[in-house]
């Protein structure tokens, strides 16, 4: 996309997200539009619990009185949904404008502190996705779009600080650098925007700023319920990567839906523990064993031309983790949940024959 109309498109969806937020009344019984508005008290909520994290059911976006907002809804929706991760950034900024309009005085001084410390920590999280797409139908054609998914999580990592946007200071002249977007690993400026410096590696990360962004970070392995696998096939999985207030959410099997985007990250031996590496991947790293390339002077690979030999691979990026509770119906009804906090009652004759087994 042309970078004019992708900065266009993104300012269009920032103020008319922010509008929506600002206007949304619920209807009551009688049909009537309700006095209070609805997310400006979830962002009253949202700061007095200490989150950053302003939940939006998707289908609000096209229940807002159309008298009081200047776009059309239906198309808004749209957009986020067909091109989420493209708008994303947007989304969130306008999570932070909405708190500068809260009335409230008691919070006045939470939310500046809020914005000076954690401003690009407030994220927008979708949810309620009328359709669900099954990990085995996961193809590059839903890249970007927003999509929900189920299945049950099969193992979880620790939780990780991430380093997402980094200032960093060169080392020849002072000059800070803000603003750089990581990608995968430690990603420094290119070159010292100051002139006759041209400095291009030597650098120092500065984590204590208001222009770092650090985030809690934790990768899930998420396998796709038993109704959906084909007879005589075995399950698929996908790795999901979840954030801040999404972490440590669910523990290896729970059933659960979780709303976000397809993405695409690379699959490189060098960017993995070595650990995550087979045997015969590390002995390939560096040499080629197989007679059949001549010895050490047979063929490299890609890399002997002058180009790299990258493979990607599909992941999956969570905005909003919730609790499946119908993985067992198959469609049929609720069913329970293994990790449920519930207890569960039985009759007298149930009882009887459990003691008796």
């Amino acid at each position: 996309m042309d970078p004019v109309v992708k900065n266009q498109l993104s300012q269009q969806v920032k103020r008319h997200f922010l509008e929506f937020l600002e206007n949304f009344r619920l209807k009551d019984e009688s049909g009537q539009y309700e006095e209070e508005y609805y997310y400006l008290e979830q962002a009253k909520t949202m700061v007095r619990e200490q989150k950053r994290t302003l939940y939006v059911k998707i289908e609000h976006l096209e229940q807002v009185d159309p008298s009081v907002i200047s776009f059309e809804a239906p198309v808004l929706r749209e957009i986020i949904q067909s091109k989420y991760m493209l708008v994303r950034n947007s989304l969130n900024a306008a999570v932070p404008m909405l708190l500068s309009k809260l009335e409230d005085v008691d919070l006045q001084e939470e939310i500046r502190r809020a914005r000076e410390t954690e401003e690009m920590k407030f994220v927008a999280a979708f949810y309620d996705m009328p359709l669900f797409s099954g990990i085995r139908d996961l193809r590059t054609d839903k890249l970007g779009k927003l999509v929900s998914i189920s299945g049950t999580v099969t193992r979880t990592t620790e939780v990780k600080p991430e380093l997402l946007v980094g200032t960093f200071m060169c080392n020849e002249c002072n000059r800070e650098v803000s603003g750089v977007t990581q990608e995968f690993k430690v990603t420094t400026p290119a070159v010292c925007p100051t002139r006759n410096c041209g400095n291009r590696s030597n650098w120092t990360l500065i984590g204590d700023t208001r222009t770092t962004r650090w985030g809690d970070w934790q990768r899930l392995r998420l396998q796709e319920n038993e109704g959906e696998v084909p007879a005589g096939a075995m399950p698929r999985s996908i790795d999901v990567i979840v954030r801040d207030e999404c972490v440590e959410r669910c523990k290896p099997g729970d059933k659960v839906i979780i709303t976000g985007s397809l993405i695409v990250v690379p699959d490189v031996p060098s960017m993995m523990n070595p650990s995550e590496l087979k045997l015969q991947v590390r002995k390939s790293l560096n040499t080629r064993s197989d007679s059949s390339y001549g010895g050490a002077d047979g063929v490299k690979g890609l890399k002997g031309t002058g180009n790299r030999d990258l493979t990607y691979k599909l992941s999956f990026f969570g905005i909003f983790v919730d609790e499946n509770t119908d993985w067992s119906s198959k469609g049929r009804g609720s069913g329970d949940n293994i990790r449920s906090e519930d207890k569960i009652y039985l009759s007298p004759a149930d009882k009887a024959k459990f003691e008796a087994i």
